[in-house]
């Protein structure tokens, strides 16, 4: 996953570059606020209706990541401490490095219908994030993720170590 990021930012800094492979789908509905700052990779598929507000700051979604309908992810917030100003007037040259953050969705992901995922937030290889949840804290790996916490693991150890050696043999160790 480093290696995909620091591939991503080299791109975003450099040639500000929209990356989607070519294996990808982006439902037509879909919304993306600016596509200069969103990376996906091999063989992912974005629902219908889905937001992808990402304002200062990109997001990064992996290999083999299925997002349901309606899901939304927003990578910025509201600079809300502003004394004096409406906050509706308080503008990007205002906000501070906390209050635009990337979202980053590692590979093997399965995001439910109509789930939210917020700034600051990376969700862990293998995981599954339910149907209405609200993501605001990092997912580890492998993990199933419902309502706003983790409710279980994906696999215990030993089955992730075979997991990944089966989908090694089967699929050549691509990503």
């Amino acid at each position: 996953m480093k290696k995909m990021i620091k591939k991503f930012l080299y791109l975003f800094k450099k040639k500000k570059y929209l990356h989607i492979d070519f294996t990808s789908y982006i439902d037509k509905s879909t919304s993306i606020l600016r596509k200069k700052q969103l990376s996906i990779g091999k063989n992912s598929y974005i629902g219908a209706d889905c937001t992808i507000m990402n304002l200062l700051s990109p997001v990064i979604i992996g290999n083999y990541v299925m997002v349901g309908p309606q899901v939304m992810m927003i990578t910025g917030n509201h600079r809300t401490d502003v004394i004096g100003e409406y906050m509706i007037n308080v503008g990007n040259d205002l906000k501070l490095p906390e209050n635009d953050q990337p979202i980053i969705i590692d590979d093997d992901v399965w995001i439910g219908a109509r789930a939210i995922i917020l700034k600051g937030v990376t969700i862990g290889k293998g995981s599954i994030i339910g149907a209405g949840a609200i993501v605001t804290k990092n997912v580890p790996p492998y993990s199933i993720y419902v309502g706003n916490k983790v409710i279980k693991a994906r696999f215990n150890e030993e089955q992730i170590i075979q997991h990944e050696k089966l989908l090694k043999e089967k699929y050549g160790g691509q990503n």
